[in-house]
């Protein structure tokens, strides 16, 4: 007997999407038309597929979530992350992928609140405290920074009193 797990690997390769829907199962394709051999392993493995969503759908799962890594001081880079890294260590190179911007804002701003959602965001999203960097033995690694670390200031400079605003 096939296993449910292997059905779900072969209908993700086929960009096919099984979702529960008030009790019924419901076959989405994100691609060509299905298969009859795949519909006919859909409905041959009917009840133990909706048994299989009902039981990640209580356990609060989903099908392809990414589990969380273990906490650590350090993260190993992707093979994406080290491209870029030995981009950046070229003269310019680190450019292509900084493009920094300044946005002018006109009005009345509450600046304690800008900069309470700022470091909101960037409490939930690790990714923008992230930096890379070699650690003791030389490797380039995954550092995520701390709000307090980071070091973030919220630069302001209010020029409506100036001679020359723009």
């Amino acid at each position: 007997m096939e296993r449910i797990v292997d059905i779900f690997s072969e209908l993700r390769e086929n960009h096919i999407k099984l979702v529960l829907n008030e009790g019924k199962l419901d076959v989405i394709s994100y691609g060509e038309k299905i298969g009859p051999d795949i519909l006919q392993k859909i409905k041959s493995h009917k009840k133990e597929l909706k048994i299989y969503l009902e039981t990640l759908e209580q356990s609060g799962q989903h099908l392809g979530d990414i589990p969380l890594a273990d906490v650590s001081v350090s993260y190993p880079l992707s093979d994406a992350q080290r491209r870029l890294w030995i981009l950046s260590q070229f003269t310019g190179g680190s450019i292509a992928y900084n493009m920094p911007s300044c946005v002018d804002l006109y009005g009345e701003y509450r600046l304690d609140l800008l900069r309470d959602a700022i470091t909101s965001t960037l409490e939930r999203h690790e990714i923008l405290r992230t930096v890379f960097k070699e650690d003791e033995s030389g490797e380039v690694r995954q550092w995520v920074l701390s709000v307090a670390d980071l070091g973030f200031v919220l630069d302001y400079q209010d020029f409506r009193s100036s001679s020359d605003p723009q």
